[in-house]
Formats: C-alpha cells, structure tokens, sequence
C-alpha cells in the first residue's frame, strides 16, 4: 500500500464514520485479507474503506481539535476521562496508522450488517 491508501473509490473523510464498523488491523496482509473475506460475504468494496500512512493521522490529529489553545483545553479533558467515547476512539486509529497499522471501516447501517462485519473483522486480526 502506498503511504495514504483509499481502497475505496470515494474520498476519504475524517468526520466521524456513522453507521460503521472500525477495525485497526495489524498490517496490509491482513487489512486485505479481511476487505476479500467481506467482499466474499456480501459486502461491496463501495462499504469497505482501507486507510494507512501518516497524511491521514495528520488528518486525523487536525480534525480533533488537539492544537492550539483548544486543543490543549481538549488534552487536559481527555486526560480526566472526560473527553468521551468518540475522542478517545479517534486517538487510537490516529495512533495505530501512525504506528504502521491499517484501519478498516465497513459502511454497516443495520445490527445484523454491524454484526456480521465485526465477526469478520475478528476473524482477521
């Protein structure tokens, strides 16, 4: 995979993904083998974005807030807890592209589609 990888063909957005299963897999190997294993069970590569490499944990960094004054007003709430579910889920896919692994987030807008990625997304790492 190139630095920044897209394997879907819609531009990338860091905007919080609703309606989607997220994954931090280990590395490429295993990001692809889990996007065949969902395109084999039904789900279309327009549902399945792969994302990696630093230009989208810049991205990522720049879109939560964490520079500037507000960021470290952001920094020192987050480091009380009180910074939410959605804060601290962004650090980490920030963290694990910035550490060489691959995020996989499949569009699942149903408890069964939701349910039914998870699993396949475990089963690869």
């Amino acid at each position: 995979m190139s630095d920044s990888t897209r394997m879907n063909p819609h531009e990338y957005s860091v905007a919080y993904h609703l309606n989607h299963v997220i994954s931090i897999m280990p590395g490429e190997k295993e990001a692809v083998d889990a996007l065949e294993s969902l395109l084999a069970n039904g789900f279309m590569e327009s549902e399945v974005t792969l994302t990696s490499g630093q230009e989208i944990a810049d991205r990522i960094a720049a879109s939560s807030g964490r520079s500037g004054l507000v960021g470290r007003v952001l920094q020192v709430v987050d480091h009380f807890g009180a910074g939410g579910e959605e804060m601290e889920a962004r650090h980490q896919y920030e963290q694990a592209l910035r550490d060489g692994h691959v995020n996989v987030l499949v569009l699942a807008p149903t408890e069964e589609r939701k349910r039914r990625a998870a699993e396949i997304l475990r089963q690869h790492g």
